[in-house]
């Protein structure tokens, strides 16, 4: 058991761990993660059976990078607990005695009044340890509670894996098509397809999209109301300006067009004026089904590729419809039927918002925060513990200083003689 222990809490296994996690999350920024599995097939030929066999497509997701976490993060609570006796120690340290002990000393014999010299000390924070006739110990400690900073940095990085971990487990990410007017709530989850209804809805009010000279889209603006049991409320989601509600986040990610077209069907001496779009078929007489497939525009004309169903002798025609032409037409039992498209009526907008539930991202955050200000204490703030030692020679007073401090060794003892220089200019 022991053995175990001391594996686990190894911080060579610490340091391990950490370097594959850095090394497989660079992976993670490299390979585009939540693509269909096609796309790494098309991408990276053979090693896209592999990017999938083992979900580097979705790496944060995946089993074996959750354990990877859960290693290190018990790693980290071993070693912290392995270690904090040793801090503690080190913090209740009883002061050195032995002026020869002095860490960083620097001794110097000045002509000083006593009584001076040792006011002076206990004003600059020193306190008598020991004393007798004519010797004087003193100490003075500063950021003592800094030799718990190292856990705090511990702390912080198990707040960050836990959040993580919380996110990938009740999290999810995916995408929710919102149609003009038509309340939703479900999102599509990216990773699996796999439906999440949210517990209020999402409706689009209006679609805005502005363009470049060039035609290229400059921005994209969703108007949306959210319904919520009786509670409404209006809010504008645009690129970097996300919605964010009860823990959801909607970010806008796309858009799609929706062309409705003006049709003309003519069998004989039947006419037919129709609105035809790719959102639903359109039913001909209850006779006849067409559906638009593909819509665009070309040299000026507007064409359409549709699907023509003949519901009763169950046939079907492919075919294109060209602005102002005749151009597809069908044999039927009741004569010939042609299609023709008299132009574009109306256009309309499907907003495509990507949505994501992060429950761990506020740890996370809370995370990052403290292991900077963690680590800021470590290096700025280290615990410093001063010594000082009086002695009166024949009306004169010798002075031995010193000071230990985890780094910065030179620094103490440049600070050790700027204190010996005040106190020649305080006490004479």
């Amino acid at each position: 058991m022991k053995k175990v222990l001391d594996f686990f809490s190894s911080s060579k296994l610490g340091l391990i761990l950490f370097l594959v996690l850095a090394g497989v999350s660079i992976l993670g920024t490299i390979i585009p993660q939540g693509m269909p599995p096609q796309y790494y097939f098309h991408k990276y030929g053979d090693l896209g059976n592999l990017i999938v066999k083992f979900r580097i497509d979705d790496m944060y997701h995946s089993s074996w990078y959750l354990f990877l976490l859960g290693v290190f993060l018990l790693n980290l609570i071993l070693c912290s607990v392995k270690h904090f006796p040793i801090t503690l120690k080190l913090y209740k340290k009883k002061p050195v005695l032995e002026k020869s002990r002095f860490p960083a000393r620097i001794e110097k014999v000045i002509n000083l009044d006593v009584k001076k010299t040792k006011n002076f000390l206990l004003k600059e924070g020193f306190k008598v340890v020991k004393e007798n006739k004519r010797r004087i110990y003193f100490i003075k400690r500063k950021n003592q509670l800094s030799w718990f900073a190292v856990y705090v940095v511990h702390f912080a990085v198990l707040l960050v894996i836990l959040g993580g971990i919380l996110g990938n487990i009740l999290g999810f990410r995916g995408s929710m098509v919102l149609f003009p007017g038509v309340p939703t709530n479900l999102v599509t989850c990216f990773r699996s397809n796999k439906p999440v209804f949210l517990p209020f809805f999402i409706k689009l009010k209006k679609f805005e999209i502005k363009f470049y000279p060039d035609g290229t889209p400059k921005a994209y603006i969703s108007y949306v109301e959210v319904l919520d049991n009786g509670k409404t409320f209006s809010k504008t989601i645009r690129v970097n300006h996300p919605l964010r509600y009860k823990g959801v986040s909607f970010y806008q990610a796309n858009f799609k067009v929706i062309p409705e077209f003006q049709i003309e069907v003519v069998q004989g001496d039947r006419v037919g004026f129709f609105v035809l779009n790719s959102l639903t078929p359109l039913n001909v007489w209850n006779k006849y089904s067409i559906k638009l497939l593909k819509a665009g525009r070309r040299r000026g004309l507007i064409y359409g590729e549709i699907e023509f169903i003949d519901t009763l002798n169950r046939k079907e025609y492919k075919g294109f419809i060209i602005e102002g032409f005749p151009h597809f037409v069908v044999p039927t039992k009741e004569g010939k039927l042609k299609i023709i498209l008299l132009g574009l009526k109306d256009v309309k907008y499907i907003s495509i918002l990507e949505v994501t539930k992060d429950p761990g991202v506020f740890l996370v955050y809370l995370g990052f925060v403290i292991i900077i200000l963690g680590i800021g204490w470590i290096f700025f703030l280290p615990p410093k513990t001063y010594y000082a030692y009086l002695k009166e020679e024949n009306s004169k007073v010798k002075v031995i200083v010193g000071a230990y401090v985890k780094r910065g060794r030179d620094e103490v003892k440049k600070e050790l003689e700027k204190l010996l220089a005040k106190m020649e200019g305080a006490c004479k």
